[in-house]
Protein backbone atom coordinates (compact mmCIF):
# COMPACT_ATOMS: atom_id res chain seq x y z
CA UNK A 1 0.00 0.00 0.00
CA UNK A 2 1.64 3.26 -0.84
CA UNK A 3 1.99 6.12 1.52
CA UNK A 4 -0.94 8.14 1.98
CA UNK A 5 1.32 11.59 1.76
CA UNK A 6 2.09 10.49 -1.61
CA UNK A 7 -1.29 9.21 -2.64
CA UNK A 8 -2.43 12.79 -1.74
CA UNK A 9 0.52 14.44 -3.41
CA UNK A 10 -0.64 13.16 -6.85
CA UNK A 11 -3.67 14.13 -6.40
CA UNK A 12 -2.54 17.73 -5.70
CA UNK A 13 -0.17 17.40 -8.60
CA UNK A 14 -3.64 16.18 -10.88
CA UNK A 15 -5.39 19.00 -9.80
CA UNK A 16 -3.14 21.73 -10.32
CA UNK A 17 -3.00 20.66 -13.64
CA UNK A 18 -6.78 19.91 -14.09
CA UNK A 19 -8.37 22.92 -12.42
CA UNK A 20 -11.89 21.86 -13.73
CA UNK A 21 -12.01 18.23 -12.62
CA UNK A 22 -13.68 17.12 -9.27
CA UNK A 23 -12.03 14.75 -7.38
CA UNK A 24 -14.10 12.85 -5.36
CA UNK A 25 -13.79 9.57 -2.94
CA UNK A 26 -11.11 11.54 -0.93
CA UNK A 27 -12.73 11.30 1.95
CA UNK A 28 -11.74 7.50 2.10
CA UNK A 29 -7.41 9.18 2.58
CA UNK A 30 -8.50 10.05 6.13
CA UNK A 31 -9.19 6.75 7.43
CA UNK A 32 -6.17 5.60 6.96
CA UNK A 33 -3.76 5.96 10.15
CA UNK A 34 -0.15 7.35 8.43
CA UNK A 35 -1.96 10.79 7.55
CA UNK A 36 -2.20 11.28 11.57
CA UNK A 37 1.09 10.69 12.37
CA UNK A 38 2.22 13.45 9.68
CA UNK A 39 -0.15 15.38 10.89
CA UNK A 40 1.01 14.95 14.66
CA UNK A 41 4.75 15.73 13.88
CA UNK A 42 3.46 19.23 12.11
CA UNK A 43 1.46 19.87 15.09
CA UNK A 44 4.03 18.66 18.15
CA UNK A 45 6.52 20.86 16.65
CA UNK A 46 4.10 23.92 17.09
CA UNK A 47 4.34 26.13 20.42
CA UNK A 48 0.30 25.47 20.67
CA UNK A 49 0.55 21.78 21.06
CA UNK A 50 0.56 21.66 25.02
CA UNK A 51 -2.42 24.32 25.17
CA UNK A 52 -5.68 22.81 26.11
CA UNK A 53 -8.89 23.14 24.78
CA UNK A 54 -12.36 22.45 26.56
CA UNK A 55 -10.74 19.19 27.72
CA UNK A 56 -7.15 17.96 29.23
CA UNK A 57 -6.31 16.82 25.54
CA UNK A 58 -2.64 17.01 24.43
CA UNK A 59 -0.12 16.23 21.92
CA UNK A 60 1.04 14.40 24.97
CA UNK A 61 -1.90 12.48 24.20
CA UNK A 62 -1.45 11.35 21.24
CA UNK A 63 -1.32 7.20 20.52
CA UNK A 64 -2.29 4.83 18.39
CA UNK A 65 -5.35 3.89 20.44
CA UNK A 66 -6.08 7.75 19.80
CA UNK A 67 -5.84 7.40 15.74
CA UNK A 68 -8.23 3.97 15.74
CA UNK A 69 -10.63 6.04 17.64
CA UNK A 70 -10.17 8.61 15.43
CA UNK A 71 -10.84 6.76 12.41
CA UNK A 72 -13.34 5.04 13.75
CA UNK A 73 -15.86 7.58 14.63
CA UNK A 74 -14.82 8.79 10.95
CA UNK A 75 -15.65 5.54 9.69
CA UNK A 76 -19.25 5.70 11.60
CA UNK A 77 -19.40 9.38 10.85
CA UNK A 78 -20.20 9.76 14.82
CA UNK A 79 -17.12 12.49 14.89
CA UNK A 80 -18.26 15.67 16.43
CA UNK A 81 -16.05 18.21 17.11
CA UNK A 82 -15.98 19.66 20.60
CA UNK A 83 -16.73 23.27 21.16
CA UNK A 84 -13.87 25.36 21.49
CA UNK A 85 -12.36 27.29 24.35
CA UNK A 86 -12.99 30.89 24.28
CA UNK A 87 -9.89 33.12 25.40
CA UNK A 88 -9.06 37.28 24.81
CA UNK A 89 -6.36 38.81 24.15
CA UNK A 90 -5.35 42.41 23.89
CA UNK A 91 -4.98 43.74 20.95
CA UNK A 92 -2.72 46.56 19.95
CA UNK A 93 -5.58 49.31 20.07
CA UNK A 94 -6.12 48.32 23.52
CA UNK A 95 -9.62 46.37 22.29
CA UNK A 96 -9.87 42.16 23.59
CA UNK A 97 -9.85 40.14 20.68
CA UNK A 98 -11.95 36.78 20.79
CA UNK A 99 -9.39 33.19 20.17
CA UNK A 100 -10.98 29.86 19.96
CA UNK A 101 -8.48 27.28 21.19
CA UNK A 102 -10.01 23.75 19.79
CA UNK A 103 -8.72 20.60 21.50
CA UNK A 104 -5.39 18.53 20.49
CA UNK A 105 -8.21 15.71 18.74
CA UNK A 106 -10.05 18.35 16.29
CA UNK A 107 -6.69 20.35 15.83
CA UNK A 108 -5.36 16.85 14.56
CA UNK A 109 -8.05 15.80 12.40
CA UNK A 110 -7.89 19.72 11.21
CA UNK A 111 -4.44 18.81 9.95
CA UNK A 112 -5.09 15.81 8.73
CA UNK A 113 -8.22 17.43 6.07
CA UNK A 114 -5.82 19.86 5.99
CA UNK A 115 -2.93 17.84 4.72
CA UNK A 116 -5.48 15.92 2.30
CA UNK A 117 -6.80 19.51 0.57
CA UNK A 118 -3.21 20.24 -0.16
CA UNK A 119 -0.33 22.07 1.46
CA UNK A 120 -1.44 25.35 0.54
CA UNK A 121 -4.91 24.63 1.89
CA UNK A 122 -7.40 24.11 -1.57
CA UNK A 123 -10.09 24.49 0.76
CA UNK A 124 -12.23 24.30 -2.68
CA UNK A 125 -11.34 20.73 -3.07
CA UNK A 126 -13.52 20.07 0.04
CA UNK A 127 -16.02 22.95 0.07
CA UNK A 128 -16.44 24.06 -3.33
CA UNK A 129 -16.66 28.16 -3.64
CA UNK A 130 -15.04 28.65 0.04
CA UNK A 131 -11.73 30.28 -0.91
CA UNK A 132 -13.75 32.85 -3.56
CA UNK A 133 -15.51 34.43 -1.10
CA UNK A 134 -12.70 36.10 0.59
CA UNK A 135 -9.99 36.32 -2.21
CA UNK A 136 -7.80 39.64 -2.14
CA UNK A 137 -9.76 40.83 0.94
CA UNK A 138 -8.56 40.87 4.54
CA UNK A 139 -10.73 39.27 7.95
CA UNK A 140 -11.74 43.02 8.47
CA UNK A 141 -12.33 44.30 5.02
CA UNK A 142 -14.64 41.04 5.02
CA UNK A 143 -16.93 41.96 7.49
CA UNK A 144 -16.22 45.54 8.25
CA UNK A 145 -15.25 45.63 11.40
CA UNK A 146 -11.41 45.80 12.52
Amino acid sequence: MKPTMEILERIKKNSEENKDEVFTRIYRYLLRPDIYFVAYQNLYSNNGASTKGVDDDTADGFSEAKIERIIKCLEDESYQPKPFRRVYIKKPNGKMRPLGIPSFTDKLVQEAVGKEAGEKGRKEALYPGAAQSRQGTGGAEETGKE
